[in-house]
């Protein structure tokens, strides 16, 4: 006699990844939209950006290793302080 088994699947939920890259450059990265939003937040310069093109995405992911992890926290607190000056 065969027996079935209902299997649940869990979705797999994006990923949200936080750095600090050289340069003082404050990464957040989505891994199912493939966005980056690099946040510069320095006495001389403060800018965003906000990217979502698969081969920059391609081309940061092979760096990941060579920078800091960060958190939501420190992402947000330097995203918001820019955003609001400029």
């Amino acid at each position: 006699m065969n027996h079935w088994h209902l299997v649940k699947t869990k979705k797999i939920k994006y990923m949200i990844s936080y750095y600090l890259r050289t340069g003082n450059v404050y990464v957040k990265i989505n891994s199912e939209t493939k966005e980056i939003v690099n946040v510069v937040n320095t006495s001389i310069q403060k800018t965003i950006s906000k990217l979502v093109d698969e081969s920059y995405y391609n081309n940061i992911t092979l760096q990941l290793e060579n920078w800091q992890v960060s958190d939501e926290v420190v992402f947000t607190t330097n995203y918001n302080e820019v955003k609001n000056i400029i």
